[in-house]
């Protein structure tokens, strides 16, 4: 059996690792980095679900945990059943890091500019699995178009990872290959992906295009047309109950009618609906 192979050192550090390993929120953060970097893999394959025999191909193990601060030396690996037929997916572990380093250069390029007062112009292009990201006049971000859907898909997981550094608690998490390269989330980047939002009262509602969305976050995306209550264009939304089969279900149709709440904050409009 062959495989390849990307090596990254994830770390928690913080005062509460004075008094061990705190299980829940060392837990929830290798679930969503493992969430965010299965994400590169399933828009890469195509996909949409990990499942039993994807999860044999792909997969991410830790060969060594250090404490003090919280310190996991962790392998991506993928792997090819059978070394004399061709990897069907023309991609490799190293490959997916890139992607999802992209992901996250991309979404704090975008949270950035929206926390500055300026809604940038997104241009998506190419399908190669390196970016570019490109400020022309601090109003436009060029990026892949992989990239571009692994961040659209797992901008909710990075939300709740950053979520995990709390003050007195933890201090920062990194996620930084052998080359020093990632990204180091801190105080600054929780504020940045998780916002102060203002939700306002009276309810809204609204014929939308519900084109994705993602149980293990309870999130999702929608599209709202011209003559709704709200600007045009491409919305977050969160539900207010967590019933996963009514909007998987919805994707199936063209539009379904949803009775919604504004959530306005400094990275833009998100939409709560019931």
């Amino acid at each position: 059996m062959e495989q390849s192979e990307a090596n990254v050192q994830f770390k928690i550090e913080g005062p509460v690792f004075k008094k061990g390993i705190p299980l829940l929120e060392v837990t929830t953060a290798l679930q969503e980095f493992h969430f965010i970097i299965d994400k590169s893999y399933l828009v890469k394959t195509g996909q949409f679900k990990m499942s039993s025999k994807e999860r044999e191909t792909f997969t991410i193990v830790a060969t060594e945990l250090r404490k003090g601060s919280f310190i996991a030396d962790l392998q991506l690996l993928m792997f090819l059943s059978n070394p004399f037929l061709p990897n069907i997916y023309e991609f490799n572990a190293k490959e997916l890091w890139e992607i999802s380093k992209s992901a996250y250069d991309y979404l704090k390029a975008l949270f950035t500019m929206r926390s500055s007062g300026v809604e940038p112009k997104i241009k998506v292009e190419g399908n190669n699995y390196a970016p570019l990201i490109n400020n022309e006049g601090g109003g436009t971000i060029i990026v892949n178009n992989t990239v571009y859907n692994v961040a659209d898909r797992a901008e909710g997981h990075f939300k709740k990872l950053t979520s995990v550094i709390k003050e007195g608690k933890t201090d920062f998490i990194s996620a930084l290959d052998e080359g020093e390269k990632g990204f180091i989330l801190t105080p600054k980047e929780r504020d940045l992906f998780n916002p102060k939002t203002q939700m306002e009262k009276d309810v809204i509602t609204l014929e939308v295009d519900i084109f994705r969305y993602d149980k293990d976050s309870n999130t999702g995306k929608l599209r709202v047309n011209d003559g709704e209550p709200i600007p045009p264009g491409e919305y977050s939304f969160k539900p207010v109950k967590n019933d996963p089969i009514s909007y998987i279900l919805s994707m199936t149709k063209p539009t379904v009618v949803v009775n919604a709440l504004k959530e306005i904050g400094s990275s833009g409009i998100c939409v709560g609906i019931g």
